[in-house]
């Protein structure tokens, strides 16, 4: 990994949040020393919630990077050398954009083509046919190195960074009020049980699908995936669950989660892609294998965005309310968790 990385060159530059487009404009003319810093014109991205993102064209020669300043403390919750190395490996494999370089707190990639769209289009044409066959590709990746499934492992690690308090008096009632570690971490257990005896395939996974990082390219009838942070090895079934939980939005509006029918319609697109025969032609007990599969790991997802969350409210200095958007993830959770154990 680390002869990878170090392929990529670094610069010892800062990009401050107080200057973003200063200092991006900056970077920019450092790493591509014939550019012309009159000739930028910069846009900052706000849709991130996790670290801030700059478009940056040059008007003269039409080339477009994207320049990513970490967000605060975010190294507490994203594997920075993972997310290099992972970025590296799929630009090779013409699912990324090339890295042009690292600097202090963040990278320069190249820019993708496309549009993002708001969450209530996830389960609609024509994203219900293109993602499915996209991510079996996705899936298909092999990124050498430790193939260890990574989900309990970060959400055990998101556990035991958690504060006892947070300073916010606010803040504090309530997640006091709210949540409990001691149970979290009995809910992260239960999961495992249930994942360990189904024993789903263990694939190269985005781990981040919700709308904002799914751009089509509408000329082109083509998606392309972006920001790979989270990306890992992990359990198929969490992938495709987490996707479909990201059909509710931020505001986490469930009655846009897929149905099983439509579910059945995604998946059969999926199948067929990943094992190259056709969606008429993937079985139905295959299917039902999988629903089983993602019924699991909506929890999982729940459990993991939750936690996410409340670690975020206290580690972020982003206009975002983690607080709020964890108590709705975890009530997801436990109202799922009960569907699967007693039925509708």
């Amino acid at each position: 990994m680390d002869s990878v990385i170090s392929s990529i060159k670094f610069f010892n530059l800062t990009v401050r949040d107080a200057f973003l487009l200063e200092d991006a404009r900056e970077l920019a003319a450092v790493i591509f020393s014939d550019w012309n810093k009159a000739d930028l014109k910069l846009t900052q991205c706000t849709e991130g919630i996790t670290n801030k993102l700059v478009k940056c064209k040059n008007t003269k020669t039409g080339e477009t990077v994207l320049i990513r300043a970490y967000g605060k403390r975010s190294e507490y919750i994203i594997n920075r050398e993972s997310e290099i190395y992972n970025t590296i490996c799929l630009s090779e494999m013409g699912l990324a954009q090339k890295v042009y370089g690292r600097y202090k707190n963040g990278l320069v990639y190249g820019y993708s083509e496309g549009r993002t769209f708001d969450s209530c289009f996830m389960g609609k044409e024509p994203l219900k046919n293109l993602v499915p066959k996209y991510l079996a590709k996705w899936h298909k990746a092999d990124i050498p190195g430790d193939k260890t499934p990574s989900l309990f492992f970060t959400l055990r690690k998101w556990l035991a960074q958690l504060p006892e308090t947070y300073a916010d008096k606010e803040k504090n009632e309530f997640y006091l009020a709210n949540f409990d570690k001691k149970r979290i971490g009995e809910e992260i257990e239960f999961v495992e049980g249930i994942v360990n005896r189904i024993n789903p395939p263990v694939l190269f996974c985005h781990n981040d699908l919700l709308s904002g990082n799914i751009l089509l390219n509408e000329a082109k009838g083509q998606i392309t995936f972006i920001d790979f942070e989270y990306g890992s090895y992990n359990y198929r079934g969490y992938d495709i669950a987490n996707h479909f939980c990201e059909f509710a939005g931020f505001e986490c509006e469930y009655s846009r989660y897929p149905t099983e029918e439509e579910q059945k319609e995604w998946l059969r697109i999926y199948l067929g892609e990943f094992y190259g025969v056709g969606a008429e032609k993937v079985e139905e007990a295959e299917l039902d294998k999988v629903i089983f599969e993602v019924d699991v790991f909506s929890l999982a997802s729940s459990l993991y965005w939750g936690l996410w969350s409340l670690l975020q409210a206290f580690l972020s200095d982003l206009e975002f309310d983690y607080m709020s958007y964890g108590k709705l993830r975890f009530e997801r959770y436990f109202s799922e968790k009960k569907r699967i154990e007693h039925g509708p």
